[in-house]
């Protein structure tokens, strides 16, 4: 695609900063179709410029998402504008910026977008995807849109993804295999990469495929490598380190390598890695268990969709007919995390304890985490809509610090209500083992929401291991987190369970733009591999230390405790229950709020107490 003369320097740069506002001016009216158009003539006189590719990629959204803007231009003039946008011709940024906004806005949530956007966009990815040699660019486009085209020749894509997967940077490697969050839609991906491994292993021991793109390989097709000698590891850092002086993201990728396949020769040098990597290799081995084919069989009865249906059937005839369960194995249900709406969510928890000998261990805080009552907040701790509303609309005139001034019992009422004893969950739960924690004492008030969710999961574990008790598996749950259906019979699961090292949970281990990800909300395991999933608070940061590729120094959550489930030879697959959303904690009920009102506005009775006290009434049906 030819370009007219770019205009260079600061003249050049002004005349890109005109361009983008008056771009986001036409936005901002509703003008989608100029901006559009605006800049599509301003990348033709100057190029690639990171910040005109961003104002189109963004307009270009807005576009698809927001009505036909696009299907009424003509077919060159469309084509034109994606073909800049698509190949990014002069410019290198990695991924490039007009497919990161399409995976961005399909990673927030907007509903039914890589559809769209493959209408749109498939015409011109056909003609580039049919020239004989293709652009990289259209390539990696056509691979993000893949489940949603179909006009596009899949066996030929196929072909491109494994001939061109050795030469993406591995930033552009972070759009096309999101398989954490929708495994559906990028299986055809994941199914490529699996081939490329048996086809072409050569080019991992020989040295040939960058180790950030082996590593990657192992998180999405784990599987794919047993049919590679067992020390293939070894070779492919060996071979790769002689041939190529390491980057900085293929040396991190050298070292959870090492960790992940104990290879001490190559971190002989570094003590503390060293250190690590023995470990490791004999956590692994208090892991290792002896494949069977009755476990083969019972993996695959836990993952196909009617047994599922039998499977939550049979539960829930159980949960009602406790006399029908059969096998019942011995559980420690650990309950840790955020109460909120704990009371709401334990109910829908008897499908899964019907068929089980369980004890309950819960380790929390003493405030529930309700949500707290600043006037701008879509969901308010106040039982009633009409206060709500009332309370929003005289929120934002007065602000929080003048209705807390106002209305000392209301928020004193507020703070009282939101707080549980240990003799409260104990009742509830039927457990004589419970610990509370206000998390406002020095000890956990400089901890971050991830190390305090760790924190708890490890130390609920531990109280369950305290016990003294000997459990066949370890369930860990977070209280707020309802239950639909229990989609599995308890003997799959723990056959299952004793044919290798695994976990099931709400997610399964996968990978979301480029790093590794898995579910940190439900878990059930043996108990040996629910110990390293549980001890990610002590485990992962000396772990993190030695930096391995794509893992935070600090603990968070989901990554963490994925790294470390990897490393540690712990295979992560989904868990057949049907989860609710999260529940909620308890508002503070409307009675509550009209005493507390009253008491409050007795000696001042102004206009404002007038709103807030009809709304409540309202509420209560008064």
């Amino acid at each position: 695609m030819k370009h007219e003369p770019e205009r260079g320097g600061a003249a050049g740069d002004e005349h890109v900063a005109s361009v983008s506002n008056r771009a986001e001016a036409l936005m901002d009216s509703g003008d989608t179709a100029a901006a559009l158009r605006l800049l599509a003539a301003a990348i033709a006189v100057n190029g690639a410029r990171p910040a005109l590719l961003t104002a189109a990629a963004n307009a270009w959204v807005v576009a698809v998402d927001h009505g036909d803007v696009l299907e009424s231009w003509p077919d060159a003039e469309r084509d034109t504008l994606h073909r800049y946008l698509i190949l990014q011709e002069g410019s290198d940024a990695s991924p490039p910026i007009f497919h990161h906004r399409i995976a961005a806005q399909h990673s927030g949530g907007v509903t039914g977008h890589l559809e769209r956007a493959a209408r749109a966009l498939e015409p011109t990815l056909q003609a580039l995807l049919a020239e004989a040699v293709p652009d990289r660019n259209a390539v990696l486009m056509a691979l993000l849109l893949r489940g949603a085209t179909v006009r596009i020749d899949q066996e030929r894509l196929g072909t491109l993804h494994e001939q061109y997967f050795a030469h993406f940077p591995i930033q552009d490697l972070n759009i096309p295999y999101s398989v954490v969050f929708d495994r559906n839609y990028f299986r055809r991906n994941v199914a490529d990469l699996r081939r490329y491994v048996l086809v072409h292993g050569a080019t991992i021991i020989d040295g040939s495929l960058p180790l950030t793109h082996v590593l990657l390989l192992h998180w999405l097709v784990a599987d794919a490598f047993s049919y590679l000698p067992p020390d293939w590891a070894i070779h492919a850092i060996d071979a790769r380190r002689r041939s190529h002086s390491l980057c900085v993201d293929e040396a991190a990728a050298a070292r959870s390598l090492a960790l992940r396949f104990s290879i001490t020769d190559e971190v002989r040098e570094d003590a503390t890695l060293m250190r690590l990597a023995d470990a490791l290799s004999a956590t692994r081995r208090t892991l290792a268990v002896e494949a069977n084919g009755a476990g083969a069989a019972a993996i695959a009865r836990l993952d196909q969709r009617p047994r599922q249906f039998v499977g939550a059937a049979l539960n829930e005839a159980r949960a009602r007919f406790p006399m029908l369960a059969r096998l019942r194995p011995r559980i420690a249900l650990c309950v840790s995390g955020q109460l909120r709406g704990f009371r709401k969510a334990w109910p829908t928890w008897r499908s899964l304890l019907s068929g089980v000998d369980a004890t309950v261990f819960v380790d929390s805080w003493n405030r529930i985490g309700r949500g707290t009552a600043e006037p701008f907040r879509s969901v308010l701790p106040f039982e009633g809509d009409a206060f709500s509303r009332a309370y929003k609309r005289v929120g934002a005139e007065l602000g929080l610090d003048e209705l807390r001034a106002r209305y000392p019992s209301l928020f004193a009422e507020l703070d009282r209500s939101g707080v549980v004893g240990e003799a409260d969950l104990s009742a509830l739960y039927g457990t004589c083992h419970v610990s509370l924690d206000d998390e406002a004492e020095p000890a956990f008030a400089t901890l971050s929401n991830s190390e305090k969710m760790y924190l708890k999961i490890e130390r609920c574990f531990r109280m369950a291991e305290a016990s003294g008790k000997q459990f066949d598996l370890i369930v860990r749950l977070r209280p707020d987190k309802p239950i639909v259906a229990v989609a599995f019979d308890w003997s799959d699961l723990i056959v299952a369970l004793r044919t290798r090292p695994a976990l099931y949970c709400e997610t399964a281990l996968g990978v979301h733009y480029g790093g590794l990800l898995m579910g940190d909300q439900a878990a059930i395991g043996l108990p040996e591999a629910s110990r390293v999933y549980a001890e990610t608070f002590s485990r992962a940061p000396p772990i993190a230390a030695v930096a391995p590729y794509r893992m935070e120094a600090h603990l968070w959550p989901h990554t963490s405790v994925a790294q470390l489930c990897w490393v540690s030879g712990i295979d992560v697959r989904k868990l057949p229950i049907k989860f609710g959303p999260f529940q909620e904690a308890e508002p503070l009920p409307a009675r509550c709020i009209r005493d507390a009102l009253n008491y409050d506005a007795t000696s001042r009775m102004d206009a404002v107490d007038g709103q807030l006290i009809a709304a409540n009434r309202i509420d209560l049906g008064a």
